[in-house]
């Protein structure tokens, strides 16, 4: 039976065959580089494929929809946000047609100047919202991690890079409702990732006997104020299995972030986003916590539940009011076509 991640392989190498937008050069199979290290430790690029489901590496900016590019590649560039596994050492987008990072900005991107359009989208979610309010120069941020350093990440004097070592929200948006409470949002976004059970890595890799890591957030995560019902949690260690441990580091940056009001608001919520077709994301639970899927799992171990929201990314697609937003009307024809488990539902 062809599982979700194959099916997508099958989905993106169809897109890219057929989709009038890409160059013929595009059509290529491609070769993508896996990270790894060698056997003294060091980065190293290993090149696997070619296959179908990915670009030539000199195609790379063609895996954007064609709409926001140009806006893309020279905002990750003002602000300095690497790539996901980009080419060019990170400096240029990923040629992999399965990439979260793409997926996320080939989403958001064309409502990060569209502030009507992206209140429309949240409404569904957020029936009290008034309108978005800018963040980053626009109404959606890439990669955000904050103003300050809130959890302790940096080295003394070190500056920090948004989108690699530090922790990152893949987007944040800013809301005013109409009460006039200002409420941070940031997503944690997945595609076909299928993680459940295993150690994540950080700044470090993390296993049983290097603490270094689970030593920078153990502080916040014991704060009597902080978002964790410590009552249900039986080992601090255990948040440190994926994908737990993106959400513990999301969770503390949104809750250190209201702590000191940034950008005015007292409010925040951490929501993940994934496809209902991704059920190994989905259901993942967590060794030692209860819950038969990530959202319950999740949701269990946070004094304030409401803090925390998992939505489908049919969901999010569907709630966009396209008949009223002719200005969409392409980008929407794209992201169906591109991602087929949207079409079922389309607005």
């Amino acid at each position: 039976m062809c599982g979700f991640k194959d099916q997508e392989n099958l989905n993106q190498a169809d897109f890219k065959r057929t989709w009038p937008g890409f160059s013929d050069g595009a059509r290529a199979d491609g070769r993508y580089f896996l990270r790894t290290r060698d056997d003294s430790g060091r980065p190293d690029l290993k090149p696997i494929g070619p296959f179908p489901y990915v670009l030539p590496p000199e195609f790379c900016e063609e895996n954007l929809y064609e709409g926001i590019r140009a806006a893309s590649v020279e905002y990750f560039q003002r602000a300095g946000i690497k790539w996901h596994d980009g080419v060019a050492l990170d400096a240029r987008p990923s040629n992999h047609m399965r990439d979260s990072q793409i997926c996320c900005v080939n989403f958001f991107m064309p409502f990060a100047n569209d502030q009507a359009a992206l209140t429309e989208m949240l409404r569904p979610l957020f029936p009290t919202i008034e309108t978005v309010l800018p963040i980053d120069g626009q109404y959606v941020a890439f990669e955000w991690i904050g103003g300050r350093d809130y959890l302790g990440e940096a080295s003394s004097g070190a500056k920090r890079t948004r989108g690699e070592y530090y922790t990152s929200a893949d987007a944040a948006i800013l809301i005013r409702h109409t009460d006039g409470t200002i409420q941070l949002i940031v997503f944690e976004w997945k595609y076909t990732e299928e993680e459940s059970g295993y150690r994540g890595s950080g700044r470090r890799k993390i296993n049983q006997v290097d603490t270094r890591v689970t030593d920078i957030y153990r502080s916040y995560y014991d704060m009597a104020d902080g978002p964790f019902d410590h009552s249900v949690i039986q080992r601090f260690e255990d948040l440190f299995n994926a994908p737990f441990y993106q959400l513990l580091r999301l969770q503390l940056l949104v809750r250190e972030a209201v702590r000191h009001q940034e950008l005015g608001a007292t409010m925040g919520t951490l929501i993940h986003v994934a496809p209902s077709e991704n059920l190994a994301t989905i259901n993942a639970t967590c060794p030692g916590l209860e819950g038969d899927s990530l959202a319950n799992t999740w949701r269990g171990i946070l004094r304030d539940a409401g803090s925390f929201v998992s939505v489908t990314t049919e969901a999010l697609f569907q709630g966009i009011p396209l008949d009223r937003l002719p200005q969409l009307h392409a980008w929407a024809e794209y992201m169906k076509a591109r991602y087929r488990f949207l079409a079922a539902v389309a607005p």
